[in-house]
């Protein structure tokens, strides 16, 4: 009895010292400025202009302002961009593509934590496919939110 319980606690140990490395492995702390609006690149970013391809959607200007008050105010982040707020979470989904292949990539923030993945997709299949590896891949993120105090 002694045997198997000293075995059951080695293995829960081992499971959440496990889960600790994978976190700290795949999650970066999220940076708050406080005046990121001011920065030169924020308004490099705010003065281009979107350019949706071959939709005649017409041409708008991008912004980096957005809100979560249950409701967006403004998501001309990207061409397709779906946030969604969760008790203990943000996730935050950005998709381009021409609805033959595109890339999509996901930023996940859970508390002060934040990890991104990026994914293609194409229609354009290929036997072994599965082998290859992904196109893009991320070396190193970091995520900086402006502070606003709240």
């Amino acid at each position: 009895m002694k045997n198997t319980l000293k075995i059951f606690l080695i293995l829960i140990i081992a499971l959440a010292f496990i889960f600790t490395a994978f976190f700290f492995l795949k999650f970066n702390k999220v940076e708050y400025r406080s005046s990121i609006a001011n920065t030169p690149e924020i308004k490099k970013l705010n003065k281009k202009v979107f350019d949706p391809g071959l939709l005649n959607t017409g041409s708008s200007a991008i912004s980096t302002d957005f809100s979560f008050n249950h409701k967006v105010k403004n998501d001309t982040v990207g061409f397709n961009f779906h946030p969604s707020i969760h008790e203990n979470g943000l996730t935050l989904h950005f998709n381009s593509g021409d609805g033959y292949s595109g890339l999509n990539i996901e930023i996940l923030k859970i508390g002060s934590w934040f990890s991104s993945s990026t994914e293609t997709y194409t229609d354009n299949v290929k036997p072994f496919d599965f082998l290859d590896r992904d196109r893009y891949s991320v070396k190193k993120q970091k995520l900086i939110l402006n502070y606003t105090g709240i």
